[in-house]
């Protein structure tokens, strides 16, 4: 872990009107999912622990010092999901997926 003397390492990951916020323990880790990230059209904004509560309580946290996530999680898949999720919001493909 090579974290900042207590510094938290929170970014923000957006596209559209979907969000999640990611914590690093390192600026190295932060700034690969960052290139990753605006790779594929996201926005990555840096979040101060002062700001989480108020504007981002609520959101998905992904935390990156853990090594599960580390192993597992998958930008892709998120936006895929994301995806997903607004077609069926807007009521396209709702019979593909609605057990009648």
């Amino acid at each position: 872990m090579n974290m900042n003397h207590g510094e938290r390492l929170m970014m923000v990951l957006s596209k559209g009107d979907s969000a999640i916020v990611t914590e690093f323990g390192g600026r190295e880790a932060m700034e690969a999912m960052k290139v990753q990230a605006e790779a594929r059209g996201m926005t990555c904004t840096s979040l101060r622990i002062e700001d989480y509560y108020p504007t981002y309580r609520g959101y998905r946290y992904f935390d990156f010092r853990n090594p599960v996530t580390q192993k597992y999680f998958n930008l892709d898949y998120l936006l895929e999901a994301w995806d997903q999720d607004k077609i069926h919001h807007q009521g396209e493909g709702v019979d593909d997926w609605f057990i009648h």
